[in-house]
C-alpha cells in the first residue's frame, strides 16, 4: 500500500488486499482519511474485471466510475452463501451505529476482545471496529495462528463463529484464566457446541449476535436464539409469538448492495433478511431458516419452517438450492438418507413447500471457515460435479 501516494486516493475505489490485520485496519483508516472507499473481501473476486493478480492492496478505479453514492464508507463483499457475492455498502453512520449494539451485547465485560475471525469478513471486522471506537483493546490473529490468542485469558470477551471457537478451544491452555463472556456470531450455536464450552469454561455465560454484511449486526444477547433487536432496532410486520421473515426498522439508512436498482418501494430504513425467524414472547429471535427469494415471494413461511423444525429433530444441516436458469428447486441434506417413517415424513414436507423439489443427501456439505456454506461448491453438488 506505500506504493500508492495518499494524495491520490480521495475519491478513488481500493481493494484492501493485506496479510497481517494491522496493515488492513492501518490502510482501511488510510482510506478513510484521504476520503477513498475501500474494498474489502474474504472470498476471491477474480471474476471482477477490476481484479489485479498478484499481492497488496490497490487502487480498483474512481468512485464515480462504479457508481458509489455519496455517504459510502465502505464496500464488502458478501459471504456468497446464498449466491454470488454481492459488494454491500456501508455507511459512516452504520458503522457507528454498529459500535453501540455492540456495546450492548459486551455490556457489562471488561478487558480485550480477542478473536480469530478474518478481518475481511463483515463479522470480524465489525467487532473490531466497533470496540475499537469503544476505547476496548483488541488482540486478533488468523484463524492458523489461533494460538496468538492465549493472553486473552486475562479476562475480556472471546469472540467468533461456531467453527472459530471451536479452534480457539484447542489452543487454549488448560491453565488459562477463563474469560468473562463468550461471543459466538454468524451460525447457529448447536447443542454439541454449547456443551463444549460450558465443559471448558463451565462459568463463562455465552453471548449471540446475528446480522449481516449490509447491516453489520443487528441482534444480540444471551441465548437461546439469536437475541433481540440491538440499540433501538425494531421489527416490522411480526409481533410477539409470530414466526415470518426477518425484517427489521434500524436509526440509520441502510444503502445496500453496489449496482442494485433501487426498489422505491422500500423503506431505506428497513431491510429484509433472508431468514425465517419466530418471535418469542419475551422479544427474542429465534432462527427458523433461510429461503430462496421465490419461495419469500410465494409466502412459504409456515411449510418452510415446518421443514426445518423436522430437519433439526433429525439433527441434519440443510439447505435449498434454486437454479437460477429453471427455478428448480433441491433441498440439499447433510449426512446419509433417511429411510423409513423418516423418508416419508420428510418426503411430506418437501412436496408442501413444493411438490417439484426433489431431495439430495450429501455426507458434509461444503463450507467456508466462518462455516456458512460454500455456494458455488453446492450449486456443483445439485449438478453432479465432483469437488
Amino acid at each position: 500500500m506505500s506504493s500508492i501516494p495518499s494524495m491520490d486516493l480521495q475519491g478513488r475505489v481500493v481493494m484492501i488486499r493485506e496479510q497481517d490485520p494491522e496493515a488492513v485496519i492501518g490502510t482501511l483508516l488510510l482510506c478513510w482519511a484521504v476520503g477513498a472507499v475501500p474494498i474489502l473481501a474474504a472470498s476471491d473476486l477474480a471474476g471482477a474485471p477490476w481484479w489485479k493478480l498478484g499481492e497488496g492492496s490497490f487502487v480498483a478505479g474512481e468512485t464515480h466510475e462504479w457508481g458509489v453514492p455519496d455517504g459510502c464508507a465502505l464496500l464488502q463483499a458478501t459471504s456468497g452463501s446464498t449466491g454470488l457475492p454481492k459488494l454491500a455498502m456501508r455507511s459512516v453512520e452504520s458503522l457507528l451505529w454498529e459500535r453501540l449494539a455492540y456495546n450492548q451485547v459486551f455490556e457489562g465485560v471488561d478487558g480485550p476482545l480477542s478473536h480469530c475471525i478474518r478481518l475481511e469478513h463483515s463479522l470480524g471486522l465489525g467487532i473490531t471496529v466497533a470496540s475499537l471506537l469503544a476505547g476496548r483493546e483488541v488482540i486478533h490473529a488468523a484463524p492458523w495462528r489461533a494460538e496468538r490468542l492465549v493472553r486473552a485469558g486475562q479476562g475480556g470477551v472471546v469472540a467468533g463463529t461456531p467453527s472459530t471457537l471451536r479452534i480457539v478451544m484447542g489452543v487454549w491452555p488448560v491453565s488459562g484464566k477463563a474469560p468473562q463472556a463468550v461471543f459466538c456470531g454468524a451460525g447457529q450455536v448447536d447443542a454439541d457446541l454449547r456443551a463444549q464450552l460450558q465443559r471448558f469454561w463451565p462459568r463463562t455465560p455465552l453471548r449471540l449476535g446475528f446480522g449481516s454484511t449490509e447491516t453489520g449486526g443487528v441482534l444480540g444477547g444471551a441465548g437461546p436464539g439469536l437475541g433481540r433487536a440491538l440499540a433501538g432496532a425494531t421489527a416490522v410486520g411480526l409481533e410477539l409469538g409470530q414466526t415470518g421473515q426477518l425484517r427489521l426498522r434500524l436509526p440509520h439508512i441502510v444503502m445496500g448492495s453496489l449496482g442494485e436498482c433501487a426498489d422505491e418501494q422500500r423503506d431505506p430504513y428497513e431491510w429484509t433478511f433472508p431468514d425465517l425467524v419466530r418471535m418469542s414472547d419475551e422479544g427474542a429471535f429465534e432462527h427458523i431458516a433461510r429461503i430462496t427469494q421465490t419461495l419469500r415471494r410465494r409466502e412459504k413461511v409456515e411449510p418452510v419452517a415446518q421443514l426445518a423444525e423436522l430437519l433439526s429433530t433429525h439433527g441434519r444441516a440443510w439447505s435449498i438450492v434454486e437454479q437460477a436458469d429453471t427455478s428448480a428447486r433441491t433441498l440439499v441434506v447433510e449426512g446419509r438418507a433417511l429411510s423409513g417413517p423418516r423418508a416419508r415424513s420428510l418426503e411430506n414436507a418437501v412436496k408442501d413447500v413444493d411438490p417439484s423439489m426433489r431431495i439430495l443427501f450429501h455426507l458434509e456439505l461444503p463450507r467456508n471457515e466462518l462455516g456458512k456454506i460454500r455456494w458455488h461448491d453446492l450449486e456443483k453438488i445439485v449438478k453432479g460435479v465432483s469437488i
